[in-house]
């Protein structure tokens, strides 16, 4: 499946890319200057209508892609068109105005839908899941599915929340489960200090630096720092508040935002103290928050791991560092 989903992307960007290039050559050869018009409204026609038709039928017809990906194909295809065109004629173009304003309207639709969707989906998952976290991912993924945009925008809000909106919040742990952390021992709280103070003496300077040539790219520059500064911070919270829960069926392997799945305690075969030479093994994955592991746990069959913005890897033997100097123990009392 990830062969022909890949093969049907490549697809795609082959075709944009022959409508891009041919739109070019149009624009260059010598008739575009005596019929100017109408072979302009044919290159605004093939990018914000044959591009997102063909991004339809090879990528989103018939497949788990929400139809909804269509829209900023449309807007990277208008803006594609005003590059290729020379001058602004593209704003010279009757109707053009008209069609700006269609899709800023669909846009605003889609939006305002999805919106809905995805608060009603809220209220009903709330009733089960007792965590924003939880209840925002599922409510996401039920409304928009399981895309790479589900996945970059599920992070960025539960990170952003965890910055902001998480100091009075507790771990949640069930009372048959035994929480299990995993950021004290090689201390990421230190780290995340550090990290911060580099940060901010380096924000400083390169404000001050960029601002000689353009105030507002220095802006610009500070607040993406700013804002690397509430992930870092995120981050460390998730840690935290997203501890590794191991129940009397499962074990719920959680490293903040980082690294989540569900394994079955049954579907574990060993766990036993890392090695180096583990690394080298097939299938072997190294969920830790920084540094080696301290076990490996070995599967009898593989698991998906979801990582940040909807990556998602596939293991048969975890590398795993914990707080506890007896998880081990932990888990072979539940096997």
């Amino acid at each position: 499946m990830t062969v022909v989903k890949r093969f049907l992307k490549v697809t795609f960007a082959l075709g944009a890319l022959a409508i891009s290039s041919l739109s070019r050559w149009v624009v260059a050869s010598p008739s575009f200057d005596a019929h100017s018009g109408p072979l302009s409204y044919a290159v605004l026609a093939d990018h914000v209508a044959t591009m997102p038709i063909l991004y339809y039928l090879v990528v989103v017809r018939g497949r788990a892609v929400p139809w909804v990906t269509v829209l900023p194909i449309m807007m990277i295809g208008l803006l594609r068109a005003r590059m290729i065109l020379p001058g602004r004629q593209l704003d010279h173009l009757p109707g053009v105005e008209l069609l700006a304003g269609a899709f800023e309207f669909a846009v605003l639709l889609s939006v305002g839908l999805r919106a809905v969707r995805v608060r009603q989906a809220y209220r009903r998952v709330g009733l089960r899941e007792s965590t924003f976290v939880g209840a925002f991912t599922e409510a996401m993924r039920e409304s928009f599915g399981s895309s790479l945009f589900t996945g970059v925008l599920i992070s960025e809000v539960c990170t952003l929340y965890y910055a902001l909106f998480s100091w009075r919040v507790d771990p949640q742990v069930p009372g048959d489960a035994i929480a299990v952390t995993s950021h004290r021992r090689p201390g990421w709280g230190g780290v995340l200090v550090a990290f911060a103070m580099i940060v901010i003496v380096e924000s400083v300077a390169m404000h001050v630096l960029i601002s000689l040539w353009s105030a507002k790219l220095a802006w610009t520059v500070t607040a993406l720092s700013s804002y690397s500064l509430v992930w870092l911070l995120g981050d460390y919270r998730a840690l935290v508040l997203r501890p590794t829960l191991l129940t009397s069926s499962a074990l719920r392997l959680r490293i903040g935002m980082r690294w989540q799945t569900e394994i079955p305690l049954d579907e574990i075969r060993a766990v036993r103290p890392y090695e180096p030479s583990d690394a080298r093994l097939p299938g072997f994955r190294r969920v830790t928050v920084m540094g080696a592991p301290l076990w490996t746990l070995d599967l009898r069959k593989p698991i998906v791991l979801e990582g940040p913005f909807g990556i998602r890897r596939t293991a048969s033997c975890l590398g795993i560092a914990a707080d506890q100097a007896d998880f081990g123990d932990l888990i072979r009392a539940r096997l």
